[in-house]
């Protein structure tokens, strides 16, 4: 009973501090919340200039450096590419096997349809003339009106006509236009004595290219 009676009054004694903390913490909160309905209402109630300040700024020198970029930028050259004759060595004095060799190499490469006319003797070729085209075109770089007096002048006595044209199912054939565009090539070089020849270069099922005459 004894020890009931002192553990009471300790109990009410906490019980008395405890109830008089809890004001105070409710107070300092309802501070608290008071002074930060205060600031904010100090900050949105106070003008924005130096962030202002800053964009303007901010604004000015990225269109200064954008506009020094522009007056300092270097054009860029375009890098023009070899025509396909230097491009596979074939314009030069060299044999028409190692010729056809070096050409049939280069038309695989390009995938585009390519036209090449060379001025030749009989073993050897002497000047070359070549265009690349298109996928599904092309035509001579130069102007055939001009082939026989050409010929004539180096010392050709055959031209070989040669162009390639992209496999359909698998194969290529000669077009209409190919045996039309050859007879008319016959007929201006008929006078100068000169020799045409055309050739369709076409992909080989068992890999690399063939030459066919027509």
């Amino acid at each position: 009973m004894s020890s009931r009676k002192t553990l009471l009054p300790s109990r009410r004694l906490q019980a008395n501090t405890s109830s008089c903390e809890k004001p105070n913490v409710q107070s300092s909160r309802v501070v608290s919340i008071l002074w930060a309905h205060e600031f904010y209402d100090f900050y949105s109630s106070t003008p924005k200039i130096i962030p202002v300040k800053i964009m303007e700024w901010f604004v000015i020198i990225f269109g200064i450096l954008y506009l020094l970029s522009k007056y300092f930028k270097r054009p860029k050259k375009k890098r023009r590419r070899p025509p396909f004759k230097k491009n596979y060595d074939l314009d030069r004095y060299q044999s028409i096997e190692e010729f056809e060799k070096k050409m049939k190499q280069g038309m695989l490469k390009e995938g585009k349809e390519i036209f090449v006319t060379a001025f030749c003797n009989d073993t050897h070729v002497l000047n070359v003339t070549a265009t690349i085209g298109s996928k599904n075109t092309c035509r001579p770089s130069d102007n055939y009106y001009n082939w026989g007096a050409k010929s004539k002048k180096i010392g050709a006595t055959q031209i070989r006509q040669y162009h390639n044209h992209p496999p359909l199912l698998g194969r290529s054939f000669i077009s209409p236009a190919d045996k039309k565009s050859n007879e008319v090539f016959k007929e201006l070089l008929r006078p100068y004595g000169i020799e045409f020849r055309s050739f369709l270069v076409y992909p080989s099922r068992l890999g690399g290219m063939r030459i066919k005459e027509y």
